[in-house]
Parts: C-alpha cells; sequence; structure tokens
C-alpha cells in the first residue's frame, strides 16, 4: 500500500479543475443563451476558483518563503499583456457600466480604446518596452479599479518576490524567472480554460482577447453581448499581433479540455 503525497493529491485535485469549470458552465451550453444565465457563470466560476484555491491551501503544506507578496500599491503586473475569455470582458463592461455614471463610463470607454489602439500591432518584445499600464488600473494609488469583477488571468498571477516584478519592468524583460505560487496560477488557468472550453463547444467565439482591446469591443459596440450570443464574431475586431500568434494553440488547447479533462 502506497501513501499519496503533497505533490499527488495537487496533481489529482487540478486534474479535475477544467472539468468541474466546464461543469459551472453546462446550463449555458445545454440551455438557454441568455446574460442573465451568462452572468451567473461567469460569478459561478469566480466563487468556485477562489474556493478551490483555499481549499488546496488549506489542504497542503506551502513553504511559507513562498506565498505570494501581492498588495495594493504594487502595480508592475498590470503593465503586462492580459488576455480574458469574451465572458469575462463582458462581466467586465457590465461591471463597469453598473459602478460608472455617464460621463465616467464614456472617459473610461475612451481611454480603454486609446490603449486598444496603442497596443494593437506590438509583439511582446513591444509590449514589455511601452511599459503602458492597463486602462482600468488607477495609477495614483495603483489599484486595480475593477479589482471585483477582475478577470481569471489577474486572478490567477502572482508572485512571491516582488523585486523580481520590479526588476523585469524596469529591464523591459519579455521573459524571466519568477517565483509564484503554482496553486493560485494554475487553478485560475485551469477554470479559464474550462470556461473557454464550454464556450467554444458551444459554437461560440471564447477568446480570449487582450483586455482593453476586447474591453473596447465589449463598450463601444452596439449591442455587444446580444450580438456575441447569437453567434456574431464581434470580437474578430479586438484581435491584436500577440493573439493572432497564440490563436490556434489557444483553440487547441480548448479542443483537448472539451475531450481530455477527467
Amino acid at each position: 500500500m502506497t501513501t499519496e503525497g503533497a505533490e499527488e493529491r495537487l496533481a489529482r485535485h487540478l486534474g479535475v479543475v477544467t472539468r468541474q469549470a466546464m461543469e459551472v458552465a453546462a446550463p449555458f451550453t445545454n440551455g438557454p443563451r441568455t446574460p442573465e444565465v451568462l452572468e451567473r457563470i461567469v460569478a459561478g466560476l469566480f466563487a468556485y476558483e477562489d474556493l478551490t484555491k483555499r481549499a488546496l491551501v488549506d489542504a497542503l503544506a506551502r513553504d511559507p518563503k513562498c506565498l505570494p507578496v501581492c498588495a495594493p500599491g504594487c502595480a508592475f503586473c498590470c503593465h503586462l499583456s492580459v488576455f480574458a475569455s469574451v465572458p469575462e470582458l463582458l462581466h467586465l463592461a457590465r461591471h463597469l457600466r453598473a459602478t460608472l455614471d455617464a460621463p465616467a463610463l464614456a472617459a473610461k470607454a475612451s481611454a480603454i480604446t486609446a490603449a486598444a489602439a496603442a497596443i494593437r500591432e506590438l509583439d511582446q518584445a513591444g509590449r514589455a518596452a511601452a511599459k503602458r499600464a492597463c486602462p482600468l488600473l488607477d495609477e495614483g494609488s495603483g489599484r486595480c479599479g475593477v479589482y471585483a469583477a477582475r478577470p481569471l488571468a489577474c486572478r490567477a498571477y502572482n508572485s512571491c518576490d516582488a523585486s523580481v516584478c520590479e526588476k523585469a519592468f524596469v529591464d523591459a524583460r519579455v521573459r524571466w524567472d519568477m517565483p509564484v505560487d503554482l496553486f493560485q496560477l494554475t487553478v485560475g488557468r485551469n477554470v479559464r480554460t474550462g470556461l473557454a472550453a464550454a464556450i467554444a463547444a458551444a459554437g461560440l467565439d471564447p477568446g480570449p482577447y487582450e483586455l482593453a482591446a476586447g474591453l473596447a469591443v465589449a463598450l463601444t459596440t452596439p449591442d455587444a453581448e446580444a450580438r456575441w450570443l447569437a453567434g456574431e464574431p464581434i470580437f474578430a475586431a479586438a484581435e491584436t499581433r500577440i493573439g493572432r500568434e497564440r490563436r490556434d494553440a489557444w483553440r487547441e488547447a480548448f479542443a483537448r479540455a472539451a475531450t481530455d479533462a477527467p
């Protein structure tokens, strides 16, 4: 008889995250495709992602030297290329409309559209050199302006050494070695993969698209959510150079997730 170790328990747990995320999204795949159903699914997946991370923290011992040090005001990662699925982009657009008055929403949409235009044809090196902040960042405080509605990529990203993040930012690095909490990183990525796989299986465009470019479409395209739900490829206008380079690999990953998840 063998005793299952921590690494085996972690692998087993993470092995079902994508499938469970797909199950959360199943009502959208198998039932009515309405904005209300989509919003419940995104909210449910955010809650599931948080619950799963907490369960892993409670179940598995971790080296206290490699726990996330991320905190309000530390915003080096808010200058990176961030991608979000279409449901997450629509959720963010809905959040902004619900929390900003008309003048503030118009100003924010303008800033997002400008950011989208500035990054559209940048490659990874150009993106790092530009050091352009996410248009949702409050640069005065260094805080995320939509923290409660932030996408899964932001929820997953973390660092155990802020000095590494700072050096990568200052040096405009494209790749660097950074100690991370793999629990947080992997759970967030797998949940997003499950969501995207379920959306793709429903015959719709799952994305992901770069945050500013996708959000610009969601905020400025008339009836964006209804048109996307009807199968119209409106987010094709949000494609960027980096997205084009990664698109085929993402599609393959979503197709595998739909068939291989346990």
